[in-house]
């Protein structure tokens, strides 16, 4: 179900006005984050028993709210090695942000890419072996249905779950959020409520109400911008 417009449409407006200078920006944020997911589903990858018979079928790798590409292209370097196992695909909602990501694939076959919101992923049911997300669930407007459609669209059997996000745990998430409601409400004046960041706990019990399996969730602050340590967590979980 896609999520209201009123607050897509506000999310979406943002995100059009700092594409370009996204990556640049955020490079001390992202560069520090992506790298705990991007280990996850390397190594989920890696432990997957070899194929019975040539050619090798592909591992798609799903990744929700893939902003500008940034950890597409991590994946896509991370399992150069393994000569086109590999199917990355990005689901985002910004136009904007999706064109930065395909200047930075090109042609690359490996690679596809969809404008869409997590709550409306335009994917075939158990079509893919992964779903990623980082840095992206706090703004996803309706979380449980954003996760239903997640394990909809994840094989059974060994699909697997990677998300990772700001953890409302931390007292420094908690304030910079409320700063952002402050703006969103007032010096923006978008009357609908400002989604945000949920606890540990709230995560892994919204990844179990959604029909997970095997959740596990780990806290932990990441330093960046040199000398901000950001609270995180990562989810893992398998679609039974």
């Amino acid at each position: 179900m896609a999520p209201s417009r009123g607050v897509y449409q506000a999310i979406h407006d943002e995100y059009r006005d700092m594409a370009t200078w996204y990556d640049s920006f955020w490079a001390s944020y992202t560069d520090p984050v992506l790298r705990r997911p991007a280990e996850e589903v390397v190594r989920i990858i890696r432990r997957r028993p070899p194929p019975r018979e040539p050619p090798p079928a592909a591992v798609t790798v799903l990744d929700v709210g893939a902003g500008t590409g940034a950890l597409l292209r991590r994946l896509r370097d991370e399992t150069s090695d393994l000569g086109g196992l590999v199917a990355l695909v990005g689901a985002e909602p910004s136009g904007e942000m999706l064109e930065q990501a395909r200047r930075k694939f090109g042609a690359d076959e490996g690679v596809a890419l969809e404008r869409s919101c997590a709550e409306d992923l335009p994917f075939a049911d158990e079509s893919t072996d992964i779903v990623v997300s980082t840095s992206a669930f706090h703004f996803f407007v309706d979380k449980v249905d954003a996760l239903r459609e997640m394990r909809r669209v994840l094989k059974r059997e060994g699909g697997s779950l990677v998300i990772t996000d700001w953890c409302n745990d931390y007292l420094l998430v908690k304030l910079y959020h409320l700063l952002e409601r402050i703006r969103w409400n007032f010096a923006l004046g978008y009357s609908e409520a400002y989604p945000g960041p949920v606890t540990s706990e709230e995560m892994a019990k919204l990844v179990r109400d959604a029909g997970f399996d095997n959740v596990r969730i780990a806290t932990y602050r990441v330093r960046v911008f040199g000398f901000f340590f950001w609270g995180t967590h990562t989810v893992t979980a398998t679609k039974p």
